[in-house]
């Protein structure tokens, strides 16, 4: 593990664009000061963009920081971090260290917390949106057009991108899927050009319904067989295949990309436990 300063670059995530990456100031909320870069290629295509990790130093001590960014240079298991979240570790003249990490769902989130970023120039037509403060890593985003309910696709800047669309008025409702196979609709999220740039919450912050990948209170552990990635702690697979598979609810259609990809990458082993 490494640091560096998040506001001198642009996050990958694109979540600095909402001013959730270090402002010129230093930052005084727990969501900017614990920030993660992640090797470019467990960032998968901006999947883990938002999400969760526990991260543990040398000396035992544990920190949960938020994904918003990838490191081009690091290698796989590799994390290059904010100075706060090193500091939570071990001593920043160290300057590296060799640590472990995991997916876990995110501390003091709820379905309220929630927020989206509307890309400007959006219209009823096309859009590009992006979920702040998720409670899991998201997997799928719908939205309700005025004929059919249209699952929107992922950029690798963490954007979810819709074309020729057919939106109903200057509100919408999405439908959000999350990792373990959970998924909730949000209601009245406005895409008035008001509101386009700026975080805005939905009227509805709707019910989370689901949940066949995992509970909500299991962690999802994330290590890396590879020698080479000095900075994060080897283990042995051992044989899990993820539930979470093509299923159809509500009408919104559930991608469960995101585990499956994991297994798929023979450098990780995926363990599941119950968080105690």
């Amino acid at each position: 593990m490494t640091h560096y300063t998040p506001w001198i670059g642009q996050g990958a995530c694109g979540f600095d664009a909402a001013g959730l990456l270090y402002p010129i100031e230093p930052p005084k909320e727990e969501s900017q000061r614990y920030i993660v870069a992640v090797n470019h290629e467990q960032y998968m295509g901006s999947e883990l963009c938002g999400a969760c990790v526990e991260i543990t130093g040398p000396t035992g001590a544990t920190v949960t920081a938020r994904m918003t960014d990838k490191c081009p240079g690091c290698s796989r298991g590799d994390l290059d971090v904010s100075p706060d979240t090193f500091a939570q570790l071990a001593d920043p003249n160290v300057g590296k260290v060799q640590i472990s990490w995991e997916i876990v769902p995110c501390p003091a989130t709820s379905l309220n917390d929630m927020r989206y970023l509307v890309t400007e120039g959006s219209t009823v037509d096309w859009l590009e949106i992006r979920v702040e403060k998720p409670i899991l890593p998201v997997v799928g985003l719908s939205v309700q057009t005025v004929e059919s309910v249209k699952a929107l696709e992922r950029n690798a800047a963490n954007g979810w991108v819709g074309v020729g669309l057919k939106l109903d008025g200057e509100q919408m409702d999405v439908k959000v899927d999350f990792v373990d196979g959970s998924s909730v609709i949000q209601t009245g999220i406005p895409i008035s050009a008001s509101s386009q740039g700026n975080l805005v919450a939905p009227k509805s912050a709707g019910t989370r319904q689901g949940g066949s990948g995992y509970v909500p209170d299991s962690v999802m552990r994330v290590t890396s067989t590879d020698p080479k990635a000095r900075n994060c702690s080897a283990s042995a697979g051992d044989g899990w295949s993820p539930p979470v598979t093509q299923q159809q609810n509500d009408g919104f259609t559930l991608r469960g990309r995101f585990l499956p990809f994991l297994l798929s990458m023979g450098a990780l082993s995926v363990v599941l436990a119950d968080a105690q």
